[in-house]
Order: C-alpha cells, then sequence, then structure tokens
C-alpha cells in the first residue's frame, strides 16, 4: 500500500459490479415471465383434455356424436343432429366457444395429416375437425399449444393408442 492513499474500490469496479447485477436481474425477471406463459399453455391445454373426455362421456350417455372444431384464438364444440343431418353448435354452460389466451400458438393434426386452421369453409356450415362418436370413440388427432415465440416448445395433447387422451410434455417427456 502507498503511504496517504486511500483504499477503496475504484469507480469502474463498482460500475462493473452494478452491470453484472443488472444483467442477472433481467434474466431473473425474463425467465420469469416465459414461466407464466408456460402455465398459461398448461392449463389452457389442460382444460382442452377435460372438455373433450367431458365430450366424450356426454357423446356415450346421449348416445349422439359430438365434435370438437378447433381455430387459431379457440374451439367449439358440436353434436350431430341425425334429424337434419348436420353439426350443431353447443353453447351450454361447460361445451360452450372458448378463446385462447393471447400468445398461445396452435398446431393440429387429424388422422395424420396437419389442418391448416383459420381458413373459412365460406358459406358452408362449421364441422368439427375431431368427431367424438356415440361409442366414445375419438377421430385420431394431434394438437400442439405452446407460446406464440421463436423456440417455444409445445405441450402435445393427442390420441393414444389405447384410444385414451394423453398430455405430453416436449420438454420433459409425458406430462402428469
Amino acid at each position: 500500500p502507498v503511504p496517504g492513499r486511500a483504499h477503496g474500490f475504484t469507480l469502474i469496479e463498482m460500475l462493473v459490479v452494478v452491470l453484472i447485477i443488472g444483467l442477472m436481474t433481467a434474466g431473473f425477471v425474463l425467465a420469469l415471465g416465459n414461466r407464466d406463459a408456460d402455465r398459461e399453455v398448461e392449463r389452457e391445454t389442460r382444460r382442452l383434455e377435460a372438455l373433450i373426455d367431458y365430450a366424450r362421456e356426454r357423446a356415450e350417455l346421449q348416445l349422439r356424436g359430438h365434435g370438437v372444431r378447433i381455430s387459431r384464438d379457440g374451439y367449439s364444440f358440436f353434436v350431430y343432429d341425425a334429424a337434419g343431418a348436420r353439426w350443431l353448435e353447443l353453447q351450454d354452460e361447460v361445451l360452450r366457444t372458448h378463446q385462447f389466451a393471447a400468445g398461445v400458438a396452435v398446431e393440429l393434426s387429424v388422422e395424420g395429416r396437419p389442418v391448416v386452421l383459420g381458413v373459412g369453409q365460406g358459406k358452408l356450415a362449421p364441422v368439427p375437425q375431431i368427431a367424438i362418436s356415440s361409442a366414445g370413440e375419438l377421430t385420431p388427432f394431434e394438437l400442439a399449444l405452446r407460446r406464440d415465440e421463436a423456440g417455444a416448445l409445445p405441450l402435445r395433447l393427442l390420441l393414444g393408442d389405447d384410444g385414451e387422451i394423453e398430455l405430453r410434455d416436449s420438454r420433459n417427456g409425458p406430462a402428469s
């Protein structure tokens, strides 16, 4: 040590420490934001899984075909009217049109073929892409929901080999 000189940190050393703390804080805040968005995607996926299971049970109990129509913005449930040979959109307390939360991106494949979502049918009445028979059998499908940003991994809802709906987390394997 040099006599007569004060000991301590220089201004540059202090600024470097403040910069490092700022970068760590920014990274932490960004990570929390993604976690909230991931929770929203998981909540949407689990809600849809439960509603499809409910529609399946209802189809079996009522001995009427039901169906689900997925769009970019949300989904709707339908019931088949055999007398009129047409699909009627349901608007009851449970099976009604639902909008996805903002920032949720959706991809759908039915029977192994990708479905282009958001394409209108013109003057034709909307029909479901996923049919549920009165025996409770579903059209094979795979639905992926993810954050609407590059690199976001999806949660997948699909019809398993055993005929049951499975929820798969692309990040960690099967979801519980």
